[in-house]
This record gives C-alpha cells, sequence and structure tokens, in this order.
C-alpha cells in the first residue's frame, strides 16, 4: 500500500485520510442504523462488518490503474508496470461500472457519463473507439486478433456499452448489423450462419463436465445470437433446456462452487433473453446450497456466483413461475441471515490482498489472474488485487447480499470517498515500466 499512496503523496495526506475515515464511518452508521428496522441486529452488525472490509485503500488502488495518455484502466498493477501490457476495454468497462455501484461518484444512482470529467470521458471515448476494426470488432494492440470467441465478444459488449453511455457511435458497422450490401460482417462467427452450423457447435460443448467455461462462452457471444435472429435463440434455448438435468436444475451431476457457476452463466442467458428458466426452483435450491457450503475457496467468483444466481432466478421464477415458491426458498438464507453474512465475509477476505483491492485467486495460491478470457493481462508473480475480482467483492457480493436479505443496495463509499477519488484520477500519471515481458505472454494467444 505504501508504494500506491506515494503515487498520490501530495493528496493523500494523514489529515486528508484521517477525515475520509471518520466521514465514512458516519456515513455507514446513519446507513446501517435505517438497515435494523429491516433486519435483525446480529444481522445488520455482520453486514456491516462485511462493509467495513472496504476502506480509502480499495480507492487508491483503483485510481492508480488509470492511465491518462491511453484513456483506459489497466487490470492490475503488475500489468500496469510490465511491458507488452496496455489497458483494455474490460477492465475500463468494470472500473467504470464499479464506481456507480460502490458509491465513489457522489451516491446511489449516480452514472460516470454524468459525473466524471468532460475530458476523462474523451480520453475513455477515443481509447475504446481506437480499438475498434473493420470488421466491426474491438481489438487490442497488446493482443491483436489471436483472442478467444468469449474474449471478442465480450469485449465487443464492453465496447459499445461504453460507447452508448459517451453519446458516441462506432467507427464501423458493428459485426451483428447489417452492411450496405445487406450481409453480416464476414468475422460473424461461422456456427451462427446456419442451424446445421450451430447444431455442431453446441454438441461440441462440454457441458456435463465443463459448464462454467461453456456457458461463459455463449453468454460472451449472446448479443450474436440475438442479431442471428429468433431462430437461432430458440434452438440455443431448446439445446440447454435438453441437456439440464431435472435432479439438480444445473448441467453437472454434483452440485459445488464448479457447476453452479456454470449455472450462473447460462442463467444469465435466461435472464437477457426474458425466457423462463427450466427447472428453476431445484437449479434455485442448488445455489443456495453453494451459498451456504463451507467447500474451500480458491476463485472470488466461487462467493460471488451462487448470490447472482439466486438473484436471477428468484426474479425469473417470480415472473414466469410461483413466487410463493423462490420467497420461501429466499427465506433459508434470510432466516439465517447473520451466519450467512459472517460465512460470506470469511469467504471473500480470503481474497483479499494486503493494499486492500480484492484477488481473483484465494492469496497464497497460484490462481493469481494473469489472463482474463484467455488474454494475458498481469505478471501477477505474487498475489495482487484484479479489476474485476474487486468489483466482483466490494458490488457484487455485498450488493446482492442486500438483495438476497430483501433491503435497498447500499453505496459502500461515502460522498467525501467521492470526492477524494476523482481528485486521484485528475491526479494519476502515467507510470514507467520496470518489469519485461514475461516469456509466457505469447502462449496464451490463439
Amino acid at each position: 500500500m505504501k508504494t500506491i499512496y506515494n503515487d498520490f503523496k501530495d493528496i493523500l495526506t494523514e489529515e486528508r485520510v484521517a477525515e475520509c475515515k471518520t466521514a465514512r464511518e458516519k456515513h455507514r452508521e446513519v446507513i446501517f442504523s435505517q438497515t435494523r428496522k429491516n433486519i435483525s441486529e446480529g444481522a445488520a452488525n455482520e453486514l456491516k462488518s462485511l462493509c467495513d472490509l472496504f476502506g480509502e485503500d480499495n480507492y487508491v488502488w483503483l485510481a492508480s490503474l488509470w492511465e491518462p495518455e491511453i484513456g483506459g484502466f489497466y487490470y492490475s498493477v503488475s500489468g500496469r508496470d510490465g511491458k507488452g501490457f496496455l489497458p483494455d476495454v474490460q477492465s475500463t468497462a468494470q472500473a467504470l461500472n464499479f464506481m456507480e455501484t460502490s458509491g465513489l461518484l457522489g451516491g446511489r444512482g449516480k452514472l460516470y457519463q454524468d459525473v466524471l470529467p468532460v475530458e476523462m470521458k474523451e480520453k475513455i471515448k477515443r481509447f475504446t473507439l481506437s480499438l475498434q476494426s473493420e470488421d466491426g470488432f474491438f481489438y487490442h494492440p497488446q493482443w491483436g486478433k489471436r483472442i478467444t470467441l468469449s474474449r471478442r465478444g465480450r469485449d465487443l459488449s464492453w465496447a459499445t456499452e461504453i460507447l452508448g453511455n459517451l453519446g458516441a457511435k462506432p467507427r464501423y458497422p458493428l459485426p451483428f448489423e447489417k452492411r450496405d450490401d445487406g450481409k453480416v460482417s464476414d468475422a460473424f462467427p461461422e456456427h451462427l450462419r446456419s442451424i446445421e452450423g450451430l447444431e455442431k457447435y453446441l454438441n461440441s460443448l462440454d457441458l456435463e463436465h465443463k459448464s462454467y467455461p461453456s456457458g461463459n462462452q455463449l453468454q460472451a457471444q449472446l448479443r450474436q445470437f440475438v442479431a442471428a435472429g429468433d431462430e437461432y435463440v430458440n434452438y440455443l434455448i431448446e439445446h440447454l433446456g435438453s441437456r439440464q438435468r431435472q435432479d439438480n436444475g444445473l448441467w453437472q451431476e454434483k452440485i459445488n462452487y464448479d457447476s453452479v457457476n456454470g449455472l450462473m452463466k447460462i442463467c444469465l442467458i435466461y435472464t437477457a433473453l426474458g425466457r423462463p428458466f427450466p427447472n428453476a426452483e431445484k437449479a434455485l435450491e442448488s445455489a443456495i446450497y453453494a451459498a451456504l457450503s463451507d467447500q474451500r475457496v480458491t476463485f472470488i467468483t466461487q462467493v460471488y456466483n451462487p448470490l447472482i444466481t439466486i438473484n436471477n432466478l428468484i426474479g425469473n421464477i417470480n415472473k414466469f413461475g410461483d413466487a410463493s415458491v423462490a420467497e420461501k426458498l429466499r427465506r433459508t438464507i434470510a432466516d439465517n441471515a447473520e451466519g450467512f453474512i459472517r460465512l460470506t465475509k470469511q469467504k471473500s477476505v480470503i481474497c483479499q490482498c494486503p493494499d486492500g483491492s480484492f484477488s481473483y485467486g484465494a492469496i497464497g495460491t497460484e490462481h493469481n489472474g494473469r489472463i482474463a478470457q484467455y488474454a494475458p493481462v498481469a505478471i501477477a508473480d505474487e498475489d495482487e488485487g484484479t479489476v474485476d475480482a474487486n468489483g466482483i467483492t466490494v458490488s457484487g457480493i455485498y450488493r446482492n447480499t442486500c438483495r438476497i436479505l430483501g433491503i435497498e443496495d447500499i453505496p459502500v463509499f461515502s460522498p467525501t470517498d467521492s470526492a477524494l477519488f476523482l481528485e486521484l484520477l485528475s491526479a494519476a500519471r502515467v507510470k514507467p515500466k520496470i518489469y519485461e515481458k514475461p516469456s509466457w505472454f505469447e502462449d496464451y494467444l490463439v
């Protein structure tokens, strides 16, 4: 943490940091005094204890990843400081979304396009536009086109989200948009050009043993499925339903973090498409089982994924099924809220780094997240926080816990924190590259 504090030593005086701590504590006490009216005293205290994991060191770390010349956020400190690594659009979008959901823009409901300085927004817009190729997809100079379908699909989604929020139009038609000649991009996936190709592609996915990477690959391409037409979307839904297990609502035999991770990705597909989730009650039981289990955590997503799945499935059942059943299952957790929140914190803190950020993998393991969607993003020889894991923990885990308990999202940071964070972003400078490009970098590119 000292290294990061030194990056902003003129701003982060002892008095300024103390002021933020005091303001944040008062801010949280006001909020949690209201929360105690909706959940038990013990549950509210545990929720505040979870919230107290997140201090000013967390957003100081995030501000240090902003690259003001390029106009994007790095994935991690080692990526920022390593030769061959550059900011990426996914980390940038995730950092921007984190600002909104954590309260770092001044409170609940504040949007980055309304709050961030005009100059910073212009840099982000310019960076994002610079990545687009004539085929409509968005590629990074550090990886070129040697990326997986999931990486390409996610970068397309993140980039179009940023441009839309900033009121900018892409330089070229998006790959799922028709060209002047009425055809789609030549880069449009082959398996979305015919039902026969789609059938072959879906049958090649090992949903029975690897539902997480398979579901991730499908979810990352969802916009392209929609662009291909209803016939392709309907075939995807029918195929997924035909391979789902009836005994647990999953796509794998055992109920554990791995299989529920796969459930999460596939559930997001149904949620985005507004389709009823098959065997939803069994799937919800499985997600709750994973959330309450004491299985050892190796990745932060193992904590987050069951929680967001629970909320998505409850929403799906409320819309398409028996709402009383969903509520009864949700109460399984809510009635034991104190122990559930304590367990969630115990699992989350396993991934917290000394600088206050959160790592993708458990501290002290080899799962340090040097790749994201199979593209190299960090050197990570040591434990370090990453933008995606940090957002998953501070916003994702915390906010979904609130929703399961039936209470309003609680902003983590105070307006005083927000003022300091925005000042840190304005003061950020380009950091020198001090580490050589790792020998394994090219090995991860396809």
